[in-house]
């Protein structure tokens, strides 16, 4: 009498065993009326009428009691309990198979076992039935991989990778290449997005319609900053299924949008996230940015409200509140501007002369700084404070608020800017005080980029090209002095 190979349904091993021949079947022993009910039992499986095959495996095993063909019966069955999600009772009879012949299948119930505490949600058991079948079969490439299912869902990505080459290594196609997909999440959930990139394409070599490879691949991209290529991936996904995620890829793929400066983009795809997710506070809040960039003020006004109501408190609303408020003082600027202030002639002269004044005082502060005549620095540093606020009084005399000039704001950081040039370049001079005021020298090169970005952002939408290249310059200044500092000192500050 012969036996059969081992065959995979649903991912799990069912054993077959042989047909009889008529003569054989006629003798009708023990043993033969064994095979044909497991072989009933398989047709039944075949078909998946999992009852059918049960009843036909409970039959074998009645006459069959122990030996290896009741093991056969036993892990049949356990096959279709598991099919049909009873998995409690799939793992009583795995574990009746293992007692009858725990080296059967080449590690085949130890697989079974485990993938049922697996889907019974019981991962200790079933890593120590994993472990089990690679020690008795070194190439169970599903055992590998259920392992590295359970220490990534552990959050044990050094392990899981561990786990996934070694399916890598002995079949790179397992489950038409979603061992690369698994192992690109373990590396990226340990923010390794080149790795990542590179298993999420080779996962799409074996499959291309993988729609959750393309979604992350682009994730990552994002993370790298690629933003061509999230959009190009993000797109993809949404091609595939445009409900993908529950429609996670459009906020996606705004944010994309959003950091290329494709504003109108960004807010088609934050509307079309928000009709999968009405309720959440920050895309309003991401779509108001986009609309503010825009100038379109009083859709992002609308949105920014909609955040604060969703978000009810926390830093979400803060930040809509704010944002919103900015929002309120454009509109009210912009109907003040709509009234056309008129100066006269001598008001025109003063706000120029202020201004010149403004920047004399600047560019005498900037060679005292070469100079290394602090004193004088600081002199005219305070003297283009004073214009600027001189500016303010003209402005105020006319109904016009100062927060309403964003030029004031932008030349007010840049003086600012450049009082605290004025203090590293001090330190620079004065190598004892370093170490000491560290912490000090870093919040005042934090502080002055701020300043620049925000008076450099002012410049460019006023076409003040002069006054943005000053801001860049002033950038790289402030990049030398503390590396002039960190070189005196042999302190890192940055």
């Amino acid at each position: 009498m012969k036996k059969g190979i081992i065959l995979t349904i649903s991912f799990l091993l069912v054993w077959v065993v042989a047909c009889q021949s008529q003569e054989e079947e006629k003798k009708a022993t023990p043993a033969q009326a064994v095979y044909r009910h497991i072989e009933k039992g398989l047709s039944y499986h075949d078909q998946k009428e999992y009852q059918k095959a049960i009843e036909e495996y409970s039959n074998a095993i009645g006459i069959a009691q122990t030996g290896n063909n009741a093991a056969i019966a036993y892990h049949n069955r356990a096959s279709a309990f598991h099919n049909i999600g009873k998995y409690p009772e799939a793992i009583n009879d795995y574990t009746k198979a293992i007692e009858v012949n725990p080296s059967q299948g080449n590690g085949a119930s130890y697989y079974g076992r485990a993938f049922a505490y697996y889907r019974h949600g019981k991962h200790d058991e079933a890593m120590a039935d994993y472990t089990k079948a690679v020690e008795i079969n070194p190439n169970h490439i599903d055992a590998y991989f259920g392992k590295g299912l359970i220490y990534s869902e552990r959050d044990q990505f050094p392990l899981a990778i561990e786990s996934y080459n070694k399916v890598i290594e002995i079949r790179p196609s397992h489950k038409s290449g979603a061992v690369y997909y698994k192992r690109g999440n373990a590396f990226f959930y340990q923010d390794k997005f080149t790795e990542a990139i590179r298993d999420y394409s080779k996962a799409l070599g074996y499959n291309p319609d993988n729609v959750a490879a393309y979604c992350n691949r682009g994730s990552a991209y994002f993370n790298e900053e690629q933003h061509e290529n999230a959009i190009s991936d993000f797109t993809k996904t949404i091609e595939l299924d445009p409900e993908f995620g529950k429609g996670i890829t459009y906020k996606l793929r705004a944010s994309s949008h959003y950091k290329l400066g494709n504003f109108q983009k960004a807010i088609t795809d934050y509307t079309k996230a928000i009709k999968f997710y009405p309720d959440e506070a920050v895309l309003y809040a991401d779509r108001a940015n986009a609309h503010y960039q825009l100038k379109e003020h009083n859709l992002a006004i609308d949105d920014y409200k909609k955040a604060e109501e969703l978000a009810k408190g926390g830093e979400i609303a803060e930040i809509a509140r704010k944002n919103r408020e900015i929002s309120e003082l454009q509109v009210e600027a912009l109907e003040k501007k709509d009234k056309k202030v008129q100066f006269t002639e001598e008001e025109t002269a003063e706000l120029t002369d202020l201004e010149k004044e403004w920047a004399t005082r600047l560019d005498g502060a900037g060679i005292n700084i070469e100079e290394k005549r602090f004193t004088f620095a600081d002199a005219n540093i305070n003297k283009s404070l004073v214009a600027i606020e001189s500016i303010k009084e003209v402005l105020k005399e006319k109904g016009i608020a100062e927060e309403n000039v964003r030029r004031l704001t932008a030349m007010e950081k840049l003086s600012l800017t450049f009082a605290n040039l004025s203090k590293l370049s001090t330190f620079v001079e004065n190598e004892s005080e370093i170490i000491e005021k560290k912490e000090a020298i870093k919040e005042l090169f934090v502080e002055s980029h701020a300043y620049l970005k925000e008076a450099e952002d002012i410049f460019k939408q006023e076409n003040a090209s002069g006054l943005s290249e000053l801001c860049q310059k002033l950038r790289r200044a402030l990049e030398n002095q503390v590396k002039k500092i960190e070189s005196k000192s042999g302190e890192k500050i940055l």
